[in-house]
């Protein structure tokens, strides 16, 4: 068996036994790919490393036969300052884990969504204030890559549009994500936004209902 390294964005971790833990990630090189990583004293802190959206590097043995492949090593690529310390980040970070891991199904690289994904978490790490509309602004522009952007507008596409958000949703669209912190809602507008996204997203893709977003409507 080769062995390789690929960059990766963590989805989701479980314990699998006493001594394993299966790991979701999406990968540079790979796209979506399923990882065995051990718990052993010896690789232990692969526990701490391999958290969601943790953007790592892994080693591991490729077996093309295997749709699991076992990391041999893990490192971290770009380690959040910010996001793990942060509550209101780590609600945020936590939808977003949900909704890559839900649509993030391709076995294959696609770089530009890959680096559209990590520099926008970079972003959301940096950023020390005005975050509470990062989600808004990362589902508004991950669905160009997801091949479901509103061509016609957002009301054309989703018949259960309120009419009075449609202009916030219109600005939603156009903002840079770049420039998501100088996007203004009130906690009702950003609720309303939510709902009509996921709702949209449950429209053009097979990902059935999020649990982590009831968290947010808190904010």
């Amino acid at each position: 068996m080769e062995k390789i390294s690929t960059k990766a964005i963590i989805l989701q971790v479980i314990d699998y036994s006493d001594s394993q833990l299966v790991v979701q990630a999406y990968t540079q090189d790979y796209g979506r790919m399923g990882f065995i990583a051990s718990k052993s004293t010896k690789t232990s802190r692969n526990k701490v490393l391999l958290q969601p959206l943790f953007l790592a590097e892994a080693e591991f043995y490729h077996n093309p036969r295997n749709e699991v492949q076992r990391i041999s090593a893990v490192q971290l690529w770009k380690p959040f300052t910010d996001i793990p310390f942060n509550h209101g980040k780590t609600f945020i970070n936590l939808f977003i884990a949900e909704l890559l891991a839900k649509t993030l199904r391709e076995h294959v690289a696609n770089y530009e969504l890959f680096n559209f994904a990590t520099q926008s978490l970079e972003l959301f790490d940096q950023t020390p204030s005005d975050f509470n509309n990062f989600h808004l602004s990362f589902m508004a522009h991950l669905s160009k890559y997801l091949g479901i952007f509103p061509t016609f507008g957002f009301s054309d596409s989703n018949s259960k549009t309120h009419k009075e958000i449609i202009p916030l949703l219109d600005t939603l669209m156009k903002t840079p994500l770049t420039q998501f912190s100088t996007l203004v809602y009130s906690r009702l507008q950003r609720q309303l936004l939510l709902e009509n996204l996921l709702t949209y997203y449950q429209l053009h893709l097979p990902i059935g209902d999020l649990q982590s977003h009831k968290v947010l409507q808190q904010f």
